[in-house]
């Protein structure tokens, strides 16, 4: 019979500690990383046979600003570089500085959006709140380089940061509406009227006030899987047992629950609302 292996001469080359870094499936894991995490790696201690942990800390980077006295400067081309490759050193420390398109940059060309840039008021009313642009080197007619910026148009539905558009009706979330239902109670009939006029200021166009105390509105509701998505009510200034609250009633319907008569004047109002919905 042949002589057998000690086994401790098989499991030999598995001796020591365990190094991830020598291990094919996490050498592939460790490619995959996020490259904008920073990584620091913990000390080794004497006897500590545990692997050093990455521990993961928080990027640095920033959205560019027009604010920046840098991207004032760029600009304005007012950097001086003697050689290309200060030119391209200074756009490496702007790359770790600002949050980039890394897809779109590279050693003499960097892609960034930058907060107030190009913003007209056209764009401003389109929700814009900056654009894109291209910072590369450049050199001058007298030999020295520089940095310069080019603004790139990119549909605004791409973009990091943008307004949020105004509908045309409010919904629930709405700073009043949500006074009205959780039953907010006011400290005076005037302070209730300020409200109703400030949800009407907000929204001339899907709102009639009745009277101070009165407003009908529609507002978007998603409730009940209506379809289409709005509700037409009306808002109502009211001291109640529990104190001055909005109450709100389906206009359709009368009061919520009830079945009040409405009045010639709401009659009006309401049919005005059922033209302004078409």
């Amino acid at each position: 019979m042949d002589k057998m292996t000690p086994i401790d001469d098989i499991f030999k080359p598995l001796a020591g500690p365990f190094n991830p870094s020598h291990d094919p499936l996490f050498a592939a894991r460790d490619e995959k990383a996020d490259d904008s995490a920073e990584l620091e790696t913990q000390p080794d201690t004497d006897g500590d046979e545990t692997p050093p942990q990455p521990i993961q800390t928080k990027s640095k980077k920033r959205p560019a600003s027009t604010h920046s006295p840098l991207i004032q400067a760029i600009l304005k081309e007012l950097f001086t570089f003697p050689s290309q490759e200060l030119a391209e050193e200074r756009l490496r420390q702007i790359r770790s500085q600002y949050i980039t398109v890394e897809a779109e940059s590279s050693d003499d060309s960097i892609m960034l959006w930058i907060r107030g840039l190009g913003v007209t008021p056209d764009l401003d009313k389109k929700g814009y709140m900056g654009n894109f642009a291209r910072i590369f080197t450049k050199t001058r007619d007298d030999g020295m380089h520089t940095l310069s910026l080019e603004q790139i148009d990119i549909p605004l539905s791409d973009h990091p940061s943008r307004k949020r558009q105004k509908f045309k009706h409010p919904n629930w979330a709405h700073p009043v509406l949500s006074k009205v239902r959780k039953e907010h109670t006011y400290e005076s009939v005037e302070a209730a009227r300020q409200d109703l006029q400030k949800l009407h200021v907000d929204y001339p166009d899907t709102s009639i006030p009745a009277s101070e105390d009165k407003l009908y509105i529609i507002v978007y509701d998603k409730s009940e899987n209506r379809w289409p998505p709005i509700r037409k009510i009306i808002l109502e200034v009211e001291n109640t047992a529990k104190g001055i609250i909005i109450n709100w009633f389906d206009n359709n319907n009368g009061r919520k629950g009830g079945g009040s008569k409405k009045s010639t004047q709401e009659a009006v109002a309401a049919a005005a609302m059922t033209t302004i919905t078409r």
